[in-house]
Protein backbone atom coordinates (compact mmCIF):
# COMPACT_ATOMS: atom_id res chain seq x y z
CA UNK A 1 0.00 0.00 0.00
CA UNK A 2 1.35 3.27 -0.62
CA UNK A 3 -0.67 6.24 2.03
CA UNK A 4 0.69 9.52 3.14
CA UNK A 5 -0.25 13.08 2.87
CA UNK A 6 1.51 14.02 -0.30
CA UNK A 7 3.55 15.98 1.32
CA UNK A 8 5.49 13.23 2.05
CA UNK A 9 5.38 11.32 -1.22
CA UNK A 10 6.56 9.22 -3.17
CA UNK A 11 6.96 7.27 0.00
CA UNK A 12 7.94 3.68 -0.42
CA UNK A 13 6.03 0.85 2.21
CA UNK A 14 7.65 -2.62 2.97
CA UNK A 15 4.28 -4.73 2.38
CA UNK A 16 6.79 -8.21 2.03
CA UNK A 17 5.44 -10.61 -0.45
CA UNK A 18 2.65 -7.80 -1.59
CA UNK A 19 3.11 -6.13 -4.21
CA UNK A 20 2.02 -2.64 -5.39
CA UNK A 21 2.53 -2.54 -8.61
CA UNK A 22 -0.89 -2.73 -10.58
CA UNK A 23 -3.81 -2.40 -8.87
CA UNK A 24 -6.52 -0.37 -7.48
CA UNK A 25 -5.23 3.89 -7.08
CA UNK A 26 -7.41 5.83 -4.50
CA UNK A 27 -7.49 9.81 -3.94
CA UNK A 28 -8.69 12.12 -1.23
CA UNK A 29 -8.33 15.62 -1.48
CA UNK A 30 -9.39 17.81 1.47
CA UNK A 31 -10.10 21.76 -0.51
CA UNK A 32 -10.19 24.74 1.87
CA UNK A 33 -11.41 27.48 0.17
CA UNK A 34 -8.78 26.82 -2.88
CA UNK A 35 -6.59 23.76 -3.09
CA UNK A 36 -3.25 22.86 -1.67
CA UNK A 37 -2.13 19.81 -2.54
CA UNK A 38 1.23 19.58 -0.09
CA UNK A 39 -0.83 18.79 3.06
CA UNK A 40 -4.69 18.24 1.89
CA UNK A 41 -4.23 15.25 -0.76
CA UNK A 42 -4.28 11.49 0.45
CA UNK A 43 -3.67 8.31 -1.21
CA UNK A 44 -4.03 4.65 -0.85
CA UNK A 45 -3.35 1.74 -3.22
CA UNK A 46 -5.16 -1.14 -2.57
CA UNK A 47 -6.93 -0.40 0.38
CA UNK A 48 -10.01 -2.63 -0.60
CA UNK A 49 -12.07 -1.80 2.78
CA UNK A 50 -12.22 1.99 2.15
CA UNK A 51 -13.10 0.97 -1.46
CA UNK A 52 -16.17 -0.78 -0.47
CA UNK A 53 -17.30 1.69 1.62
CA UNK A 54 -16.95 4.30 -1.00
CA UNK A 55 -18.37 2.43 -3.47
CA UNK A 56 -21.22 1.68 -1.56
CA UNK A 57 -21.72 5.59 -0.41
CA UNK A 58 -21.48 6.39 -4.18
CA UNK A 59 -24.30 4.60 -5.06
CA UNK A 60 -26.50 4.82 -2.12
CA UNK A 61 -26.51 8.71 -3.23
CA UNK A 62 -27.74 7.90 -6.07
CA UNK A 63 -25.43 7.50 -8.61
CA UNK A 64 -25.85 5.13 -11.22
CA UNK A 65 -22.54 5.51 -13.28
CA UNK A 66 -19.46 3.12 -12.47
CA UNK A 67 -17.99 5.00 -9.77
CA UNK A 68 -14.49 4.47 -11.76
CA UNK A 69 -12.53 7.73 -12.37
CA UNK A 70 -15.84 9.50 -10.38
CA UNK A 71 -15.07 11.92 -7.80
CA UNK A 72 -17.74 11.73 -4.41
CA UNK A 73 -18.43 14.57 -2.72
CA UNK A 74 -18.33 13.85 1.20
CA UNK A 75 -19.80 15.50 4.26
CA UNK A 76 -19.69 15.40 7.89
CA UNK A 77 -22.27 12.39 8.30
CA UNK A 78 -19.90 10.36 5.64
CA UNK A 79 -16.91 11.49 7.30
CA UNK A 80 -18.28 10.31 10.54
CA UNK A 81 -19.19 7.19 9.29
CA UNK A 82 -16.36 6.44 7.83
CA UNK A 83 -14.71 7.11 11.08
CA UNK A 84 -16.58 4.72 12.90
CA UNK A 85 -15.95 2.25 10.72
CA UNK A 86 -11.89 3.01 10.53
CA UNK A 87 -12.22 2.49 14.06
CA UNK A 88 -14.12 -0.96 14.09
CA UNK A 89 -11.73 -2.40 11.28
CA UNK A 90 -14.58 -1.35 8.44
CA UNK A 91 -16.46 -4.77 10.38
CA UNK A 92 -19.31 -3.82 7.61
CA UNK A 93 -17.60 -3.07 4.27
CA UNK A 94 -15.48 -6.61 3.40
CA UNK A 95 -14.30 -6.72 -0.08
CA UNK A 96 -15.81 -9.33 -1.99
CA UNK A 97 -13.02 -9.07 -4.57
CA UNK A 98 -12.33 -6.91 -7.86
CA UNK A 99 -10.02 -7.11 -10.13
CA UNK A 100 -6.25 -5.95 -8.30
CA UNK A 101 -7.97 -4.75 -5.36
CA UNK A 102 -6.31 -6.47 -2.75
CA UNK A 103 -9.13 -8.56 -1.20
CA UNK A 104 -6.79 -11.36 -0.27
CA UNK A 105 -4.67 -9.08 2.31
CA UNK A 106 -7.94 -6.72 3.07
CA UNK A 107 -7.74 -7.12 7.01
CA UNK A 108 -4.16 -6.38 7.35
CA UNK A 109 -5.12 -3.21 4.93
CA UNK A 110 -7.39 -1.58 7.53
CA UNK A 111 -5.08 -2.29 10.42
CA UNK A 112 -1.92 -0.83 8.17
CA UNK A 113 -3.75 2.33 6.64
CA UNK A 114 -5.52 3.10 9.95
CA UNK A 115 -3.35 6.00 11.11
CA UNK A 116 -3.59 7.66 7.25
CA UNK A 117 -7.55 7.05 7.52
CA UNK A 118 -7.68 8.54 10.63
CA UNK A 119 -5.52 11.38 9.85
CA UNK A 120 -7.18 11.92 6.83
CA UNK A 121 -11.27 11.86 9.00
CA UNK A 122 -9.36 14.69 10.78
CA UNK A 123 -8.52 16.89 8.16
CA UNK A 124 -11.31 16.08 6.79
CA UNK A 125 -13.45 17.36 9.62
CA UNK A 126 -11.39 20.31 10.22
CA UNK A 127 -11.96 21.46 6.37
CA UNK A 128 -15.96 21.12 6.28
CA UNK A 129 -16.08 23.67 8.87
CA UNK A 130 -15.10 26.33 7.05
CA UNK A 131 -17.04 27.09 4.67
CA UNK A 132 -16.74 26.93 0.81
CA UNK A 133 -14.51 23.65 1.42
CA UNK A 134 -15.38 20.35 -0.13
CA UNK A 135 -13.61 17.05 0.53
CA UNK A 136 -13.87 14.31 -2.50
CA UNK A 137 -12.40 10.94 -2.71
CA UNK A 138 -11.66 9.30 -6.13
CA UNK A 139 -10.42 6.22 -7.79
CA UNK A 140 -9.53 4.38 -10.55
CA UNK A 141 -8.81 0.91 -11.20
Amino acid sequence: MLAGVLAGWPRTVDHGERTTDMGLDQYAHVRINKWNPHFYSFEWQKHSRLQQFMMELWYSKGNGEVFNCQELELDIDDINKLEEQVHNGYEDYHCPGGFFWGHQFQEEAAEEEKANDLDFIERAKQALQTEGSTVVYSCWY
